[in-house]
């Protein structure tokens, strides 16, 4: 009961800014210490005393944080003061002791659901662009398109993924009564599993973001935009090697309203219901918000942990840009996310030697026929290549090869043939398969031009996840198959 009024002393403080009221809390919390408390509860009155601690600013942060810490018990430190650190260095405006403490966090295995809606928070990278940064409204102008990219790179969020990697077990209702659970649903496919929520109005459809929609400029142009259930189904719809599962988990428990939805918009893929809507406790540790508006996608690896999610929050620059900016953003990143772990399990599939399912995978999750603009294009053809080659298909394995390199030549060089080093790689690769075919001097002259490579495609000292996937494939050499 004292921790109780000591957050509500101190929310109040933060809605009135009046000192008193931390003061208050700061009595409440002197008295709940003078007492023998059970682990854990001595988190909350230690809380509220670094928080009047960072406001007098009489030591620094560091040091504030520091006995925080070590009060709440050192080397055996629960996950929720880890929390409360996390959040006491976002007060102290400190980044560094921000991501230290959200580090130790996330590293924790906390079953303790109090705390899932400040794990969800400090995991959502919508919430992670926005802190420590000033609300400051960018007019049209090179710094917005700078923000702009900032914002799409944040939405695909390729770099933190393994903060993610959660295990979704959770059970739906289908449209039929029966049960669908995760993680057995996948299939032993990448899942895209998107939470979307029925209007609120009996009769009314999903909006734009959701479904997408057809509008007329002042010229009267119709101009269709996608909406984010059809770009999921579109990307399954491309997979030629069918690695691609979509479920739309409906907040809601209404079975005729969500077939009703599923018939209109003519969505084909497994639709289940989530028990209880929002109320679901899933729903809760998962971080899904509300989505009638847009929904929450989630990116499931074959054994049902995420690879990658978006919840539906929105950065104000992305809703004044206009629903194509967002819908664009969201598609690069389903995209993204999906490219590079279809290409993992693609390369496993290769390195066991089973080379016609390698080049069922290889020709998915995207169309790779030139000319393809994606950087995952060149490597997705080379690794097709090599799987034509261990099934001593030489015809299809030159023809991928002279794709991959052309493809790479109108990424990297404006179309023009390119003396780089990676060039020269799929080159010697193109000679071997020359001989193959009885090509000895067309094999001889590809070998000469690779000979001749000058330079390295590098954007600073690390290489691109293209290339780190080139170089895996270069090890591999295929023992030809039937």
């Amino acid at each position: 009961l004292r921790n109780y009024k000591i957050i509500a002393l101190i929310g109040m403080w933060n809605l009135a800014s009046e000192p008193k009221h931390l003061e208050s809390a700061s009595i409440e919390a002197l008295t709940a210490l003078t007492e023998k408390l059970p682990a854990g509860a001595d988190v909350v009155p230690r809380f509220c005393l670094a928080k009047k601690a960072l406001r007098l600013g009489k030591a620094k942060p560091t040091t504030v944080l520091e006995s925080f810490i070590k009060d709440s018990g050192g080397d055996v430190t629960s996950a929720s003061a880890y929390a409360a650190a996390a959040i006491l260095a976002m007060d102290a405006n400190m980044p560094k002791l921000h991501q230290q403490y959200r580090e130790k966090l996330l590293a924790t295995d906390s079953p303790d659901p109090d705390l899932w809606p400040v794990v969800t928070f400090l995991r959502d990278q919508n919430h992670r662009f926005r802190l420590f940064k000033a609300n400051n409204y960018l007019p049209p102008s090179r710094a917005r398109r700078v923000v702009r990219s900032a914002l799409r790179s944040n939405v695909t969020d390729l770099n933190s993924s393994a903060e993610k990697s959660q295990l979704v077990k959770m059970d739906f209702k289908t449209l039929t009564g029966g049960k669908l659970s995760l993680p057995e649903a996948t299939d032993d496919k990448l899942t895209l599993l998107i939470f979307v929520e029925p209007p609120t109005e009996p009769t009314a459809d999903f909006p734009a973001e959701i479904k997408g929609s057809v509008t007329e400029n002042t010229k009267g142009k119709k101009i269709e935009t996608l909406g984010v259930m059809q770009h999921a189904l579109q990307l399954a719809d491309q997979d030629a090697s069918k690695s691609i599962k979509v479920i739309t988990a409906f907040l809601s428990d209404d079975t005729e309203r969500v077939q009703a939805l599923m018939k209109k918009n003519q969505w084909l893929n497994q639709a289940v219901m989530v028990p209880d809507g929002l109320a679901n406790p899933m729903v809760q540790k998962l971080g899904i918000i509300s989505a009638d508006r847009v929904p929450n996608v989630f990116l499931l690896l074959p054994d049902g942990t995420v690879a990658w999610s978006l919840s539906g929050i929105v950065h104000p620059q992305h809703r004044s840009e206009g629903i194509g900016e967002l819908m664009g953003t969201i598609t690069r990143a389903m995209k993204a996310n999906i490219e590079p772990r279809a290409m993992a399990q693609s390369l496993n599939t290769l390195k066991q030697g089973k080379f016609r399912e390698a080049v069922q995978q290889f020709s998915g999750p995207l169309p790779v026929d030139p000319p393809a603009q994606d950087p995952w294009a060149t490597p997705q053809l080379h690794g097709r290549a090599l799987a034509y080659m261990g099934l001593k298909d030489w015809s299809n394995a030159l023809s991928d090869i002279d794709a991959a390199i052309l493809t790479h030549e109108r990424i990297y060089n404006r179309r023009k043939p390119c003396s780089c080093h990676r060039v020269a790689k799929l080159l010697n690769t193109k000679a071997s398969i020359l001989e193959k075919l009885g090509r000895s001097d067309d094999a001889k002259k590809t070998q000469q031009r690779a000979a001749a490579a000058t330079h390295t495609h590098t954007v600073g000292k690390t290489p691109s996840r293209y290339e780190v996937f080139h170089d895996q494939l270069d090890v591999i050499k295929p023992k030809q198959g039937k």
